[in-house]
């Protein structure tokens, strides 16, 4: 399984000494116990909101919904990503 860096998220390389690894993105050794975890699933998916946005979109008739926006319907399957992507990105802010 890969792990990443507990700081900024990137994905970190095992270093020759037992228990370390390098952070390309914080070019410095880390601690397996303390500055790094796994990277997850849940990691995987949220890591580009377009997926995640697709996976959210859904139809009603000849228009289109988002889970995340309510009260709202769009004339298309791309609209309704566009939208469900800027809304997921405000979210994360």
């Amino acid at each position: 399984m890969s792990k990443i860096c507990v700081e900024c998220g990137c994905k970190v390389i095992p270093s020759d000494i037992h228990g370390l690894y390098y952070c390309p993105h914080c070019e410095e050794n880390l601690n397996a116990t303390d500055d790094v975890r796994d990277y997850t699933v849940f990691d995987q998916i949220t890591a580009s909101p377009e997926v995640l946005a697709e996976d959210m979109v859904y139809e009603i008739g000849a228009m289109w919904a988002s889970t995340l926006i309510v009260d709202t319907t769009f004339d298309s399957y791309e609209e309704a990503v566009a939208a469900t992507v800027a809304k997921l990105k405000e979210i994360a802010q």
